[in-house]
């Protein structure tokens, strides 16, 4: 119950001092819930990504498609 009040009050807009005054929780359980459930996306599209578990390094696109979209976007040639 509490998990979906503090994602429904982040979502329309209020900080996270507010929420826990509100919801009577501390800040750092109300950052918690928040990052926790934010899901790793496409830099792109926005698609959902698939992380390896114990993998190192993060992705940032879903495939090499979007990763060189995003770089003819950002890298114009002269």
């Amino acid at each position: 119950m509490n998990k979906e009040k503090v994602l429904e009050l982040r979502e329309s807009g209020l900080s996270y001092g507010q929420i826990s005054k509100l919801l009577d929780m501390s800040r750092s359980s109300v950052i918690s819930i928040v990052k926790r459930s934010q899901e790793p996306k496409c830099q792109w599209c926005g698609k959902r990504l698939h992380q390896k578990p114990g993998y190192h390094r993060l992705k940032i696109f879903c495939s090499d498609a979007c990763r060189l979209k995003s770089w003819k976007a950002n890298h114009p040639t002269k």
